[in-house]
């Protein structure tokens, strides 16, 4: 199946300015990846799959371009929010997400915890 959304429909949410040009298909096809992979049988409709399909395309378009949570002039000051460790609670858009997931299987995944890697040093 192909994406339910394209670089226009995601755009009428996105709110940055992207240069001319620049495609945000990367970013649907992770999205749509992601909610055939986790939602597709979760019994929503397609109306909702697709809509979040659209906010986790804006979502991971919005990690590689974050949004300013402020500004500055003078001396030139930018500061961003989020943190990466914050999977879908990173972006408004995945927050909406999880919130239009009535499944809740979004926001199981961005609840669960990422396996830790553990080195041990052993004596001989």
């Amino acid at each position: 199946m192909s994406a339910r959304v394209d670089t226009a429909d995601v755009l009428e949410i996105f709110d940055e300015t992207l240069d001319a040009g620049v495609t945000l298909d990367v970013f649907i096809n992770m999205a749509h990846l992601m909610v055939e992979e986790v939602l597709a049988s979760a019994g929503l409709s397609e109306e909702i799959l697709t809509e979040i399909e659209r906010l986790l395309s804006a979502h991971f378009a919005c990690i590689k371009y974050p949004r300013a949570s402020s500004e500055g002039a003078g001396k030139v000051s930018v500061g961003y929010s989020g943190s990466t460790g914050m999977k879908l609670s990173y972006t408004v858009y995945g927050q909406q997400a999880m919130v239009m997931d009535s499944s809740g299987l979004l926001k199981a995944k961005d609840s669960a915890t990422s396996p830790q890697a553990k080195t041990e040093c052993v004596d001989f």
